[in-house]
């Protein structure tokens, strides 16, 4: 049985500081979060690890740096360090999703579902795609974060929008400030949550869900991810980093 009671009506601001605090694997929170279908928004994260670094429990006096140190050990490797991806690309990996965006099964338990599959799961409205062992890796570009906008993020990443695959959320002044860039790739590349610059990294290493909700396609093909074109990413995120 699992240790989080998580409610996917309530805010877990406050809970990730706690669990923070407790040191609970974020993998365990994500996990349970995708079960019950709770979005994780960055500023959740930043709690995270607000309380972890802060955590009074912990034995090793350099665990403080294990989440952080993760990010920059990701961010500091050329594409060619990371494994080659050797598996297949599955066919069975979507998750139906309801008219909110949330799964409708615990689909970390039970078998995922192929495309010509999904649409017919009772109830479904949307549905998600689980990365891993995928061929791609997804950038979620959420710039438009609480009441402020990051022109500095857009300004970066809008280049690839007509470039590469692109699903983006409609915006009221018809330039989208939230959307999902993909890119394929020869590479196994971890998760990566770049708070600091309202961008997460969903890559393909482990389970990682990429939800479609309402978002629109651009109707492009995916772009391949070269190591330069990694280079030029990982740098402007190291860049954005600011320290705490």
């Amino acid at each position: 049985m699992s240790v989080l009671t998580i409610d996917p009506n309530e805010s877990i601001y406050l809970d990730m500081y706690r669990w923070g605090l407790k040191q609970i694997p974020i993998e365990d929170i994500e996990r349970e979060c995708s079960r019950v279908g709770k979005e994780i928004r960055k500023k959740d994260y930043q709690n995270y690890y607000n309380g972890f670094n802060k955590s009074r429990l912990r034995s090793d006096p350099k665990s403080v740096l294990k989440i952080n140190h993760e990010t920059k050990t990701v961010l500091d490797k050329p594409l060619t360090d990371f494994k080659v991806n050797t598996y297949e690309q599955p066919r069975a990996r979507w998750v139906p999703c309801n008219e909110h965006g949330k799964p409708l099964i615990k689909w970390t338990q039970q078998k995922l579902y192929q495309p010509e599959d999904v649409i017919y799961y009772p109830d479904s409205f949307y549905y998600a795609e689980n990365l891993k062992h995928c061929h791609v890796i997804v950038l979620d570009i959420d710039a438009d974060h609480g009441n402020q906008v990051d022109e500095d993020t857009l300004m970066f990443f809008n280049r690839y929008m007509s470039k590469t695959h692109c699903l983006y959320k409609e915006s009221y002044d018809g330039v989208p400030k939230s959307y999902h860039l993909t890119f394929y790739t020869d590479r196994i590349i971890p998760t990566v949550h770049c708070s600091w610059a309202h961008v997460d990294i969903l890559g393909n290493e482990g389970n990682q869900l990429r939800y479609r909700k309402n978002k629109v396609r651009n109707g492009l093909t995916p772009m391949y991810l070269t190591p330069e074109l990694w280079d030029e990413i990982r740098t402007y995120l190291k860049g954005r980093k600011v320290k705490p």
